[in-house]
Protein backbone atom coordinates (compact mmCIF):
# COMPACT_ATOMS: atom_id res chain seq x y z
CA UNK A 1 0.00 0.00 0.00
CA UNK A 2 2.91 2.80 0.68
CA UNK A 3 3.79 2.41 -2.78
CA UNK A 4 0.61 2.87 -3.84
CA UNK A 5 0.24 5.61 -1.69
CA UNK A 6 3.33 7.40 -2.18
CA UNK A 7 2.65 9.51 -4.65
CA UNK A 8 -0.07 10.34 -3.61
CA UNK A 9 0.59 14.28 -1.54
CA UNK A 10 2.65 15.37 -4.55
CA UNK A 11 0.27 14.59 -6.74
CA UNK A 12 -2.54 16.83 -4.74
CA UNK A 13 0.11 18.81 -4.03
CA UNK A 14 1.01 19.73 -7.77
CA UNK A 15 -3.14 20.40 -8.27
CA UNK A 16 -3.50 22.55 -5.57
CA UNK A 17 -5.54 20.04 -3.68
CA UNK A 18 -3.79 19.11 -0.56
CA UNK A 19 -6.64 19.89 1.34
CA UNK A 20 -8.05 16.27 0.29
CA UNK A 21 -5.57 14.49 1.84
CA UNK A 22 -6.56 14.22 5.16
CA UNK A 23 -10.15 12.74 3.59
CA UNK A 24 -8.61 10.27 1.10
CA UNK A 25 -8.55 6.81 2.94
CA UNK A 26 -8.67 3.81 0.19
CA UNK A 27 -10.84 0.86 1.57
CA UNK A 28 -9.07 -2.34 1.42
CA UNK A 29 -10.57 -5.67 0.73
CA UNK A 30 -8.79 -8.83 1.36
CA UNK A 31 -10.79 -12.09 1.96
CA UNK A 32 -9.81 -15.74 1.37
CA UNK A 33 -12.99 -16.15 -0.38
CA UNK A 34 -11.17 -13.72 -3.05
CA UNK A 35 -9.31 -16.67 -4.14
CA UNK A 36 -9.87 -17.68 -7.49
CA UNK A 37 -12.72 -15.41 -7.96
CA UNK A 38 -13.64 -14.27 -11.01
CA UNK A 39 -13.29 -10.61 -12.24
CA UNK A 40 -16.83 -10.66 -13.07
CA UNK A 41 -17.10 -11.96 -9.54
CA UNK A 42 -15.11 -9.48 -7.98
CA UNK A 43 -16.90 -6.61 -9.89
CA UNK A 44 -20.28 -7.72 -8.74
CA UNK A 45 -18.77 -8.05 -5.22
CA UNK A 46 -17.39 -4.28 -5.64
CA UNK A 47 -20.84 -2.94 -6.99
CA UNK A 48 -22.77 -4.10 -3.77
CA UNK A 49 -20.56 -2.92 -1.71
CA UNK A 50 -20.36 0.67 -3.07
CA UNK A 51 -23.87 1.03 -3.21
CA UNK A 52 -24.45 -0.54 0.42
CA UNK A 53 -21.84 2.19 1.25
CA UNK A 54 -23.78 4.80 -0.17
CA UNK A 55 -26.68 4.24 2.14
CA UNK A 56 -24.48 3.58 5.20
CA UNK A 57 -21.94 6.24 5.25
CA UNK A 58 -23.84 8.79 3.03
CA UNK A 59 -27.34 8.38 4.13
CA UNK A 60 -28.64 8.38 0.60
CA UNK A 61 -30.77 6.31 -1.22
CA UNK A 62 -28.79 3.06 -2.38
CA UNK A 63 -29.76 3.82 -5.66
CA UNK A 64 -28.27 7.49 -6.03
CA UNK A 65 -25.22 7.32 -8.62
CA UNK A 66 -22.58 9.15 -6.78
CA UNK A 67 -19.65 10.19 -9.48
CA UNK A 68 -17.12 9.89 -6.50
CA UNK A 69 -14.08 7.74 -7.52
CA UNK A 70 -14.65 5.63 -4.28
CA UNK A 71 -17.93 4.26 -5.97
CA UNK A 72 -16.63 3.76 -9.16
CA UNK A 73 -13.04 2.42 -9.16
CA UNK A 74 -11.61 -0.65 -8.21
CA UNK A 75 -8.43 -2.14 -8.54
CA UNK A 76 -7.97 -5.70 -8.24
CA UNK A 77 -4.74 -7.16 -7.71
CA UNK A 78 -3.77 -10.75 -7.66
CA UNK A 79 -0.28 -12.53 -6.28
CA UNK A 80 2.07 -11.89 -9.40
CA UNK A 81 0.62 -8.54 -9.92
CA UNK A 82 1.84 -7.46 -6.18
CA UNK A 83 4.61 -9.37 -6.30
CA UNK A 84 5.96 -7.74 -9.65
CA UNK A 85 5.33 -4.40 -7.58
CA UNK A 86 6.97 -4.92 -4.32
CA UNK A 87 9.81 -6.57 -6.71
CA UNK A 88 10.02 -3.28 -9.17
CA UNK A 89 12.48 -0.35 -8.12
CA UNK A 90 11.30 1.83 -5.13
Amino acid sequence: MSRFLSPVPEFLEFYSDLDLLDTFAPTVLEDPSFEGATVATLREHFNQWAKAGRKEEQGVSEDYCARTGRARFCIMVDQEAMESVLNAPA
